[in-house]
């Protein structure tokens, strides 16, 4: 998978990081109750809101709907959200690409490195969230389950 997202500097790895910090830090501050050793509090403070981040990397089955004719196709999916951003970074087995990174304020969507839109699935296709290429002659959609 990808490391870098090239959007802003950030990286899944830097999500990755702040996640496991977050974990750590929250560990430390539930081995004692009793606060005895308030040093994964101290830890906790020092750390702004940001730092509450998660990821998570799949594998899966993708749809690809290319000039009207459709396949699936494993993809691996990694998704990281903290309490300001959510992002979506797909790597499909023919090098097909989805970056999707929304936080309070805005929205951006690339597919294959390519300007792209949030598109409706058809009804036969509920569960899926679609994304495709602004001319909307490629589309790729992901299961709902794993986002």
């Amino acid at each position: 998978m990808r490391e870098y997202c090239g959007v802003g500097g950030q990286s899944l790895m830097h999500f990755k990081r702040l996640a496991l910090i977050s974990h750590r830090a929250r560990f430390i501050t539930r081995q004692d109750d009793s606060m005895k050793y308030p040093s994964g509090f101290l830890l906790l403070l020092a750390f702004s809101h940001v730092t509450w981040a998660g990821c998570d990397e799949v594998t899966s089955q993708c749809l690809v709907i290319n000039g009207g004719k459709e396949h699936s196709e494993s993809c691996e999916i990694a998704i990281c959200a903290n309490m300001n951003e959510y992002i979506v970074d797909v790597a499909l087995e023919n090098g097909g690409t989805i970056f999707m990174r929304q936080d309070n304020q805005s929205q951006l969507i690339r597919v294959n490195g390519n300007p792209g839109i949030f598109i409706r699935p058809s009804p036969e296709k509920t569960g899926q969230t679609c994304y495709a290429m602004a001319d909307k002659n490629l589309t790729y959609c992901l299961p709902d389950a794993v986002l």
